[in-house]
């Protein structure tokens, strides 16, 4: 009987009801695009966006859904395709440009860090306090994922957590990485030289801290004690 009925309803409807329009339909995907990147499921999301692909919201959504998943391609295309709909502002091609300078850039802070592009300064720090223990002077090459590898690896791996940390912590050169410039980069201007300038001498600074540990009469005690080494790494860190 309700099975009757279900059918006679939806014959109803499909008689006497309006077919929703394309606008009504993408903004209902649109819609559910914002709830479901807002819940963390970028891979539903993306679907919902891209099945309304008239709809400018969903497409500047879509991108930054791609660009915050380091999909930068995408997210280019995706705007891209915006301006083959008609969406041709300066925005869009200011937001393209500044995508294909982050493209062209050697080295990815997020990435570096596997941080989502949306990480809050207290994420950026706690992950950077994880890999620099794993890329200590005084631990790597010799256990772990990094046993085997060469000082000089284990040098730039450090330095490139460092930098990351650097960057991402500090709002204004955070700032200037999201469009496009490496704040740390030597070729960005003379601005940029001037940051990078002053990050070697923190740098620095932060590397003979930890140098110390091997000069010292207790540096072999660090360094054979892992849970000594990680209350002493705890310590500079917190203070530093």
């Amino acid at each position: 009987m309700i099975t009757v009925f279900s059918r006679k309803l939806v014959t109803f409807a499909s008689i006497f009801l309006p077919v929703p329009s394309n606008e009504l339909l993408n903004d209902l995907h649109f819609q559910k695009c914002k709830i479901l990147h807002k819940s963390g499921q970028s891979e539903r999301a993306i679907e919902s966006c891209e099945a309304a692909r008239d709809h400018e919201q969903a497409n500047l959504l879509l991108s930054q859904i791609y660009e915050e998943s380091g999909d930068i391609e995408s997210a280019i295309n995706t705007l891209k395709s915006m301006l083959d709909l008609g969406f041709d502002t300066q925005d869009i091609h200011e937001k393209i440009n500044s995508l294909q300078k982050r493209a062209n850039q050697p080295r990815d802070y997020y990435k570096i860090l596997d941080l989502p592009r949306n990480a809050d300064e207290k994420m950026v720090k706690k992950k950077y306090k994880q890999l620099a223990v794993i890329y200590h002077p005084d631990r790597c090459g010799k256990k772990g994922d990094t046993e085997g590898w060469e000082e000089e690896q284990c040098e730039k791996a450090f330095r490139d957590v460092a930098d990351a940390k650097e960057v991402l912590s500090d709002s204004e050169k955070r700032r200037s990485f999201d469009h496009g410039i490496d704040p740390l980069n030597p070729d960005s201007g003379d601005m940029q030289d001037d940051m990078h300038n002053s990050h070697f001498h923190s740098y620095d600074g932060f590397h003979d801290n930890f140098h110390g540990f091997h000069d010292d009469e207790f540096g072999s005690f660090f360094r054979n004690d892992d849970a000594q080494f990680q209350e002493t790494f705890d310590y500079h860190f917190d203070h530093f």
